[in-house]
């Protein structure tokens, strides 16, 4: 899979001879929009952006204006977990209509404000980047009752996640309309770079081209993000990131099997093995990284107060021996020198 992006990546910058810095609907150079045209193989309507943080920033303040919603500004309700490229646009949202945050997936709570406003639009994440995934079951169920408009992140889940790589959310909802919009990273899993809108229609596209601001602005992507995109789309129509996404799932069942987290049965890739404390989870990153295992410690206010974590995510090409002695060096750490009172917690088996 690498060898492919990199030669497609390679060859698109000996193809592309310019480099435009207009605003995308002054001038679009037609590698660029062949691009976007490729990325409509995830059965919606795509708009390309410079990063996933940029197509929030143009858009949720259009979703809160109204602008998607035949002209009433919904009430906004963030997830409490939602990923901070979205909650720092909570004051421009706050500019056009009420702006609420909802504790982590309560889906009986946002059925009541269903229930108590005329329009609801909810802001969430598919794969929340410290662990755990949306209901979507529960979200499905509001959208269909109550209109409810759906706005979520699927970074964490495209290409991992989904048949043909679809991710989380598009995995529920293969047929999307004018009430749902995905966005995503095409520089994680997918392996390129720049972000993307997944949209109902290209009425949305259109009003997001006239106004969407920070996700149209002057710089466009680059030759080799492009053809890496385009490579990475070719590797989606085959069988390959299928067989990909089964290895993953082995090698994160074999974690889950070694070390206990409450991520425990979730198919995401992402784990947070619980510390005691933040110079804890610090040091232990540190003795990780000595012995050649990057992780990230986390902890307020990335993640609650008092739940400080390592932060570690899953490839499909970690062989299983590999994944053991990461376990095995996670489990010494914990159980030597001031860290033996503690392991008791992370109820490793």
């Amino acid at each position: 899979m690498l060898r492919s992006l990199l030669h497609t990546l390679i060859s698109s910058v000996a193809k592309m001879t310019v480099q435009s810095p207009k605003v995308r609907f002054q001038a679009f150079v037609s590698f660029g929009a062949t691009h976007h045209q490729k990325l409509y193989g995830f059965s919606a309507y795509c708009h390309v952006t410079l990063s996933c943080s940029a197509a929030s920033a143009g858009i949720l303040p259009l979703l809160a204006s109204g602008v998607f919603t035949n002209g009433m500004a919904p009430t906004m309700i963030f997830d409490k977990h939602a990923h901070y490229s979205m909650n720092h646009i909570k004051a421009a949202c706050a500019d056009e209509t009420d702006v609420m945050t909802l504790n982590h997936n309560d889906m009986d709570q946002l059925e009541t404000l269903c229930k108590s406003h005329k329009k609801i639009a909810y802001v969430a994440d598919g794969v929340y980047s410290m662990g755990g995934v949306a209901d979507m079951e529960s979200l499905i169920y509001l959208k269909e009752k109550y209109g409810m408009f759906l706005y979520l992140d699927d970074s964490h889940a495209i290409t991992a996640l989904g048949a043909n790589g679809m991710g989380h959310v598009r995995s529920w909802l293969p047929c999307q309309d004018d009430s749902t919009i995905v966005v995503a990273s095409l520089g994680k899993a997918f392996g390129a770079g720049g972000g993307m809108a997944m949209l109902g229609s290209e009425q949305q596209k259109k009003l997001i081209y006239r106004y969407g601001g920070p996700s149209n602005w002057s710089q466009s992507l680059n030759a080799a993000a492009i053809g890496a995109g385009r490579a990475s789309i070719a590797l989606h129509r085959t069988g390959e990131i299928d067989e990909l996404q089964k290895k993953l799932q082995r090698n994160i069942q074999r974690f889950d099997s070694l070390i206990v987290t409450d991520q425990i049965g979730s198919y995401s890739p992402i784990r947070l093995i619980r510390c005691p404390g933040a110079n804890v989870a610090n040091h232990i990153a540190a003795e990780l990284s000595n012995n050649g295992f990057f992780t990230s410690a986390v902890f307020f206010p990335v993640v609650a107060q008092n739940k400080p974590a390592i932060r570690i995510t899953f490839r499909a090409d970690m062989s299983a021996g590999l994944i053991d002695e990461f376990c095995a060096r996670v489990k010494r750490f914990l159980g030597t020198t001031e860290l033996a009172s503690h392991t008791a917690q992370y109820q490793l088996p």
